[in-house]
């Protein structure tokens, strides 16, 4: 009898109509939307106005592989060395305009943030099981599955894996309409390409019996050839050939001062041996490996001024790898807000890592308390029960603590149940203020009067 379009309101009128039954049915959707197939029954009186409410379902993009880690250099999903693609951190922003850009450098604030972290194949899927803190998950309108609304999500990396540089690119990707059903697939999984840690190695001939840097008598320290082979599981990158475990990589000459070095980018982060094959004149080779060389730690990047970004009440970053932690700590202005709000600032049962509101915020104190919830998922501080077990604490009970300035690292030597008025809670008196030798975990108990603490000292 007559056609109707909605107005920007999504408001439509008909004219006059005699009393009667009618049928009302969606011919086209709006823009972004599914047609409404239903037929909507209404009845329309004398000098009376009818009315049929729609409900409209957008269209939206089903969400699983979010994003695959691969090594920079060898353009492959997997890690060099003794470096890995795991646990990297990644902050996911959704914005509910359509934009090329990132839109937050136009002054925009995200509808929803998460952020994910990767498994070991250097993958982040958009489910709770990849998933640091954030906000709850759009889904279609089964009620399960994950999707991302039409709009713009940007992912930008915020931590980077053990024995990698943290990539800064902010990848860009817009979820637009398509056709008439309910999911569109416009979400390509971005590839982000890492760059690996890499360093050299010096090599220092010296005589046996004097100790010194010098030959003795007719001999030389010139000439002597070294070998490097990898010890690492995982391939690794030599001036642009891959090499394999037990595979030599590099060979050093000895010069009149009978030094060899490596050029200082020449191996990526890992595990390598040295071994001599060829004594320079006057001395003798066994032919036995020398030394092991074992490059320095690399710990992670922790990229502060971007967690500012999302919540400037950060003051450090934990972990503890033998149990999972790996988290930004947060300080109040109280021990109450953040058992309640995530680190996005949202409300959540699982609340943040957080840095007991008396205690310094540069970790100046000598003792400094930090707690965490105990979820029955097993996040945030759940399983620092395991440290009750004197082995387990023996072999996992390292404890990480990034500072803007600094890296601070810890031994766990204690797990017990405390009462919650236990003196432990007492913070340091201000002239006990100088080097943070203490750091006590706190989490909740089956008891509500008791909390199980773990108790951690600066590594000697």
């Amino acid at each position: 009898m007559t056609k109707l379009t909605t107005d920007q309101n999504g408001y439509a009128k008909s004219g006059e109509l005699e009393a009667g039954s009618y049928t009302v049915k969606e011919l086209t959707a709006s823009k972004g939307y599914v047609v409404d197939v239903t037929a909507h029954n209404v009845t329309v009186e004398p000098e009376k106005t009818a009315a049929v409410t729609v409900t409209e379902v957008p269209q939206s993009n089903p969400m699983d592989l979010l994003l695959q880690k691969l090594d920079k250099e060898r353009k492959k999903a997997e890690p060099q060395g003794s470096a890995s693609l795991a646990e990297a951190q990644f902050t996911v922003k959704f914005y509910t305009g359509q934009s090329d850009t990132d839109p937050a450098a136009g002054g925009a604030k995200p509808a929803r943030t998460w952020i994910f972290k990767t498994d070991a194949e250097g993958k982040a899927h958009f489910s709770k099981n990849y998933l640091v803190s954030g906000d709850a998950f759009y889904t279609q309108t089964d009620g399960k599955t994950p999707c991302l609304p039409l709009g713009t999500v940007t992912v930008q990396e915020t931590k980077a894996p053990v024995g990698y540089l943290v990539n800064d690119t902010v990848f860009v990707q817009k979820i637009t309409a398509g056709g008439a059903k309910e999911t569109v697939s416009c979400y390509n999984a971005s590839s982000v390409e890492e760059q690996i840690y890499r360093g050299g190695v010096k090599v220092q001939k010296r005589d046996l019996e004097t100790k010194k840097e010098e030959p003795q008598g007719g001999a030389s320290l010139e000439g002597a050839v070294f070998t490097i082979t990898s010890l690492n599981d995982h391939p690794v990158m030599v001036e642009g050939k891959a090499y394999t475990k037990n595979q030599v990589v590099l060979s050093l000459t000895t010069d009149s001062k009978g030094t060899a070095a490596t050029k200082k980018d020449a191996l990526p982060f890992g595990h390598y041996r040295i071994d001599e094959t060829k004594a320079p004149e006057g001395y003798l080779n066994g032919g036995q490996p020398e030394k092991q060389e074992e490059p320095e730690e690399k710990l992670p990047e922790i990229d502060f001024e971007g967690l500012r970004a999302i919540n400037g009440d950060v003051v450090a970053w934990i972990q503890i790898p033998g149990i999972g932690v790996d988290y930004p700590v947060v300080q109040g202005k109280d021990n109450e807000h953040y058992l309640h709000y995530t680190f996005d600032g949202k409300t959540n049962k699982e609340g943040s890592i957080f840095l007991d509101y008396r205690n310094r915020a540069d970790f100046t104190d000598s003792k400094v308390i930090i707690y965490g919830h105990n979820m029955k998922d097993g996040s945030m501080f759940s399983n620092l029960k395991k440290f009750q077990d004197a082995g387990f604490r023996k072999e996992q009970g390292r404890v990480l603590l990034y500072l803007p300035d600094r890296v601070l690292e810890y031994e766990i030597v204690e797990c017990r149940k405390v009462s919650v008025r236990d003196s432990v809670y007492e913070v340091a008196s201000e002239e006990d203020k100088d080097v943070l030798e203490k750091v006590i975990l706190s989490t909740c108990s089956v008891s509500a009067n008791n909390r199980l603490i773990v108790i951690c000292k600066i590594k000697p």
